[in-house]
């Protein structure tokens, strides 16, 4: 679960460096996404990637928002979040975050 973590956190890194947002090779890794549908939220993007070990002592929870700060008469970037949180037998024991504008 260790090397999937690494792996994650390297294409976090460099989606962010590229200002790229497509998360597809996540699947491949085996994360399973979520929609996270949120009404009336000024969110673009509310998407959550989970992995789990067998016996769900292990997991990476992915997070990734997007959500739009322009306001009337405003042509702001969209703002891109990305967090990474890993756990052992539900305690937190790395996490990393990280964003980009677009």
């Amino acid at each position: 679960m260790r090397e999937i973590l690494e792996k994650t956190k390297k294409i976090i890194n460099e989606r962010c460096a590229n200002h790229v947002y497509d998360l597809a090779e996540l699947v491949d890794l085996g994360f399973e996404k979520k929609d996270l549908l949120v009404p009336s939220s000024a969110r673009l993007i509310n998407d959550e990637y989970l992995i789990e070990n067998e016996d769900k002592s292990k997991k990476i929870i992915l997070c990734h928002t997007c959500h739009d700060p322009s306001g009337p008469f405003q042509n702001i970037p969209d703002i891109h979040k990305f967090s990474i949180e890993y756990y052992e037998n539900e305690v937190k024991v790395d996490s990393v975050s990280d964003e980009f504008s677009k």
